[in-house]
């Protein structure tokens, strides 16, 4: 999973240098008279759209970060050579290709001179339903042609065709529900935050620096059921501040017995912190790949997947931030 997760993302760095990202071919699309760290950026705000084919349609949101009160615009690309599925399956049109077909226009978005800060449009696609059977499909979609601004951090976005999203969580109301913390030790619990204003902001946080003890808290889902899906799948973004010379501070486990409301530390729970991509650091946002829960050990019509955060010294502590928490099946 994490080797087809890289190799994907080196082939769509590949598309994205084919296809002119920026205003222009001679600048980076930042007015002269704006500082690099309010520059005005375009983003998807989610990394994955989880439909079904019956869906019918799917919308493609993208956000405004920092604009400065003027026209802003950009194509929505969908790359072809990077996804497992083709254009049809999104209704695009043969005089939609750009170049050899490498890659389509699925769309537009502008933003006015009036545009507030995260504000954000979609775009609409038709989805082609085929056939019920076929198996799990990937369309990737990129921006280009932006006109005064640049390309934000959440710079594609993967449309999964014929996936059920059993869960999902990005925290967007400031608040962890649907989520759980559970604070086995310390007052370093789970919090939402938007420091730094990432494009995924709020986010999901915990940080044991200078707390009254070690942590150990623990953000949990409600219960899923596995039983009524296959080929179970889990993602999400994570970023790192910081460093812990004793420990990398976020460990991801799996539950079939957690009650739901008592201590965790009191039932069995499955470390699957090894098929994970986690953040190197300075609080940047990487994806964690796609995590495999189909196996027997995570079966069950109660299942619970859980963040455990902790550190092993007061003043020795990494600060750990987990978004877009999702679970598919099929």
């Amino acid at each position: 999973m994490r080797t087809l997760y890289a190799f994907r993302l080196l082939a769509i760095t590949l598309v994205l240098s084919f296809v002119a990202v920026g205003c222009d071919g001679l600048d980076s699309g930042v007015p002269p008279d704006q500082a690099e760290d309010t520059a005005t950026t375009l983003s998807f705000g989610q990394a994955e759209i989880t439909i079904t084919e019956e869906s019918g349609t799917v919308s493609i949101p993208v956000t405004i970060n920092n604009p400065v009160g003027q026209d802003v615009s950009a194509e929505l690309l969908y790359a072809n050579e990077v996804s497992t599925t083709d254009a049809a399956d999104f209704n695009l049109p043969a005089d939609a290709a750009v170049g050899s077909g490498n890659a389509y226009v699925a769309g537009s978005v502008t933003f006015g001179p009036d545009a507030e800060d995260g504000a954000t449009q979609t775009v609409e696609l038709n989805i082609q339903d085929d056939d019920d059977s076929e198996e799990q499909e990937d369309g990737v979609f990129v921006l280009q042609s932006v006109q005064n601004a640049t390309v934000g951090s959440q710079d594609r976005t993967t449309v999964k065709i014929g996936a059920i999203q059993l869960f999902f969580a990005d925290f967007a109301n400031d608040e962890l529900a649907p989520m759980t913390a559970y604070s086995v030790a310390s007052t370093a619990n789970w919090e939402t935050s938007s420091d730094g204003s990432p494009d995924n902001a709020p986010y999901a946080v915990a940080n044991g620096f200078r707390s009254d003890e070690l942590s150990n808290d623990w953000l949990i889902t409600p219960a899923l059921d596995f039983d009524a899906s296959d080929e179970e799948t889990l993602t999400f973004l994570n970023a790192k501040g910081f460093n812990d010379s004793g420990r990398r501070g976020l460990q991801v486990k799996v539950s079939t017995d957690y009650d739901g409301e008592g201590n965790p530390e009191d039932f069995t729970w499955t470390d699957i912190s090894d098929q994970v991509t986690f953040s190197e650091g300075n609080f940047d946002f990487v994806s964690s790949g796609e995590i495999d829960l189909s196996g027997d050990a995570f079966q069950g019509d109660a299942v619970y997947i859980a963040f455990q955060y902790q550190n092993s010294g007061l003043e020795n502590a990494a600060a750990w931030e987990v978004d877009n928490v999702t679970v598919t099946g099929r």
